[in-house]
């Protein structure tokens, strides 16, 4: 999540490193955010054209070219870049990538003979559907909320406040609401039961046959007035029991050779007191929380990885790391990812951003012009290293206790 508004330059933090892969393609990266994204796939050797809300000084690093996804809506693959066209590029070989949730989904996406990287808007949009979602579930043994449809929905239920009313074509928690039986269940929106457990959003490479999983993260959410489960950022990497481990990958596979998908991708579940891991959403995409297993992967290994480079290559990376009792091997460092809301309305500066510890944590999605935001909008990102070790208290709260 970015500041909303266009922005410029970058900070030298901004800038990624090309991997010794070298160029490979280019890549059009669509989504509500795509920063994350598009540093990862530069650091994979591709070229990027970067379509988003924000434009931030990250992504004008990563990106060749920066197009606002409103003029992409209006104007489609016609939009201009240079003395070209989107169109253009694309009949010369760029592909398209999905990277980023759009809360008005994927379906006015015409992809126009474009060639996609990873899922079309089409499986993004059945991914979305509850009925689904509980065939996988059901597939790989694990749980699925109680869920009501539209046409389903009973006149009367016991313990009202123990429903989430959702909306189809949403993403960060911003389409999840409580439930009030004044309030009518739309063809676009579901009834699902809430409940009590960890969030935790696994990260995978899909290469249509099997999906490699790399890693979790324990997501974090917020309450914004009248939205209890806005996703905040995330804690990751973070250790999983054998038994939720196996249940993430059994939940992995039952999607891919259910749907052909490939590419980077994100489950996320709840993990209960006894462990038991109830399904919540699959994103065949890149997702929030992928940028800090990355990370966390990158300095493991000593050098520059990303999940836009090939399976084969995780495959045989976590196949090396998997080797088990050798005590002098290193555990994972572990990183947060807070996102910063706006509390008021106001304008934020771009001096705001100048305080910053790179041994310590880092801004990222800022702006380098001032710019209006309003009270609950996403003002900047927080990416800090906790160390190897479960992190305490007094460090997450001095984290969060920082302010823009």
């Amino acid at each position: 999540m970015q500041t909303p508004g266009p922005t410029g330059s970058c900070d030298a933090h901004d800038v990624p490193v090309a991997s010794s892969l070298g160029l490979r393609q280019a890549v059009v990266l669509v989504g509500a955010s795509v920063r994350a994204a598009a540093e990862s796939a530069v650091a994979a050797g591709f070229r990027v054209i970067a379509i988003d809300r924000f434009g931030d000084r990250g992504t004008h690093a990563a990106a060749e070219h920066w197009i606002s996804l409103e003029e992409f809506r209006s104007q489609g693959f016609g939009v201009a870049i240079g003395e070209r066209t989107l169109r253009d590029l694309v009949a010369e070989g760029f592909r398209l990538s999905i990277v980023g949730g759009i809360n008005t989904g994927y379906r006015w996406i015409d992809p126009q003979g474009a060639t996609f990287l990873g899922a079309e808007p089409g499986l993004l949009e059945v991914s979305q559907r509850p009925e689904f979602l509980a065939a996988i579930a059901e597939r790989a043994r694990v749980g699925f909320p109680e869920t009501f449809l539209a046409s389903e929905v009973p006149d009367t239920l016991a313990n009202e406040k123990d429903w989430f009313l959702k909306k189809l074509d949403s993403s960060g928690g911003f389409g999840v609401r409580r439930y009030d039986s004044a309030v009518s269940v739309n063809p676009d929106t579901y009834l699902q039961r809430r409940h009590c457990g960890r969030v935790v959003g696994a990260t995978y490479l899909a290469d249509g046959r099997e999906a490699t999983f790399v890693g979790a993260s324990r997501l974090l959410q917020t309450r914004l007035g009248a939205l209890p489960c806005v996703f905040c950022g995330a804690i990751g990497p973070v250790p999983l029991s054998p038994d939720v481990r196996q249940d993430l990958i059994s939940l992995g596979n039952a999607f891919v050779v259910e749907t052909g998908s490939c590419g980077p991708m994100n489950i996320d579940v709840i993990v209960g007191r006894t462990g038991r891991v109830t399904l919540l959403e699959v994103n065949p995409r890149w997702s929030a929380s992928m940028e800090l297993v990355e990370r966390s992967w990158q300095e493991r290994l000593d050098r520059t990885c990303s999940f836009f480079d090939p399976g084969p290559h995780w495959r045989s990376c976590i196949k090396r790391e998997a080797i088990e009792g050798d005590p002098s091997r290193r555990a994972f460092p572990v990183y947060l990812k807070r996102i910063v809301f706006a509390e008021s309305n106001r304008t934020l500066l771009p001096d705001a951003f100048k305080v910053s510890c790179p041994d310590s944590y880092v801004w990222k999605d800022v702006p380098v012009e001032p710019t209006r935001v309003n009270r609950h909008e996403p003002v900047a990102t927080l990416i800090a290293r906790l160390g190897t070790q479960s992190p305490g208290v007094t460090q997450l709260r001095r984290l969060f206790a920082k302010r823009v």
